[in-house]
């Protein structure tokens, strides 16, 4: 796997989860409107609505496992992340790598951070990325596979 695909995992494991955090306050939120339009009708047979918003609940309750789930792989990839990272020679290489892929920062934004150009950066960037690949592949190579 190439860095550059292999960092993006942290951001895509990230919108996974909130997305599905997202997705389980909108479940959640229409249990709750669905009951409260029942109480207020003074409806006498609810019974097909109260099944269906328990199976609405049951529903938030799978996407809270999942997401609970995605939690514990984002943990690990952002620790696994941080070991590589922190076989890189180059502060600075870490410095950018870190702030674009862990911190979710844009190269302007670690342009403004760290003093250097965007074009500098792009630059730092692209020869970080070399160097975390390198870390990859010797880690590979090691069997050191998490």
């Amino acid at each position: 796997m190439w860095a550059k695909d292999y960092l993006r995992q942290i951001e895509l494991c990230d919108l996974a989860i909130k997305n599905r955090q997202l997705e389980r306050a909108k479940l959640l939120e229409m249990v709750s409107s669905a009951q409260t339009k029942c109480i207020k009708a003074d409806l006498v047979d609810t019974s097909t609505n109260l099944h269906k918003g328990e199976d609405i609940i049951i529903e938030a309750m799978e996407i809270e496992t999942e997401c609970l789930e995605a939690i514990g792989r984002y943990i690990n990839l952002r620790h696994d992340v941080l070991d590589l990272l922190e076989r890189l020679k180059d502060p600075l290489y870490v410095k950018v790598l870190h702030a674009r892929y862990v911190e979710l920062k844009s190269l302007a934004e670690i342009a403004c951070d760290t003093g250097y150009s965007r074009d500098r950066i792009k630059h730092i960037h692209s020869d970080a990325l070399l160097a975390f690949q390198y870390e990859l592949k010797a880690r590979t190579k090691k069997g050191d596979v998490s």
